[in-house]
């Protein structure tokens, strides 16, 4: 599992390969990330969604679900203005099952 980790500056997107390799085959990989945009938020989303694609073409793991939610965190720059009613950011969830192979 990694929560939040997977954006610029944090963790590369060839983590997801090494947390598959992890899991023992038949387990279950989550992963989420925060949905605050920018332009290397952006790329960093499409190169992830890329890889899981791709390592799932390789056979590595199968695509369970992904899940969007609008309320993934609490915005603390937001939080903070009494006036703003959107006090959260959104995310997305990740979940993979390793092959048995």
């Amino acid at each position: 599992m990694i929560v939040g980790a997977l954006r610029p500056g944090f963790v590369p997107v060839s983590v997801l390969r090494e947390l598959c390799l992890a899991a023992k085959p038949g387990g279950y990989v989550c992963m989420s990330r925060n949905g605050l945009e920018s332009q290397s938020g952006h790329q960093y989303k499409l190169s992830l969604e890329a890889e899981l694609q791709l390592m799932e073409e390789e056979g590595l793991w199968s695509h369970v679900t992904t899940r969007e939610t609008d309320r993934y965190m609490i915005d603390m720059y937001k939080y903070c203005d009494a006036e703003q009613k959107d006090k959260y950011v959104h995310g997305t969830m990740y979940l993979y099952r390793k092959s048995l192979q």
